[in-house]
């Protein structure tokens, strides 16, 4: 099931969890940090480029952090 939930740049934080049912995670992008226009629905579709596993996820929200710091 390729879906935004699979997707290297979308992870999900702690307080977006608690807010609803873990239906939403953030589209990450290095250098910005994570805002409410930039949560995505886990289901909704994406392309078979974008698809990851768990590890590939993890390790993108590694450098997205220290995308963070380096500013």
């Amino acid at each position: 099931m390729l879906c935004k939930g699979c997707c290297k740049k979308v992870y999900p934080s702690g307080m977006i969890l608690n807010m609803g049912v873990g239906r939403h995670a953030y589209m990450l992008e290095f250098g910005r940090k994570a805002s409410m226009n930039r949560l995505v629905d886990i289901f909704s579709s994406c392309e078979t480029s974008e698809f990851a596993t768990v590890k590939e996820q993890y390790e993108y929200f590694k450098q997205w952090i220290k995308s963070l710091e380096e500013q």
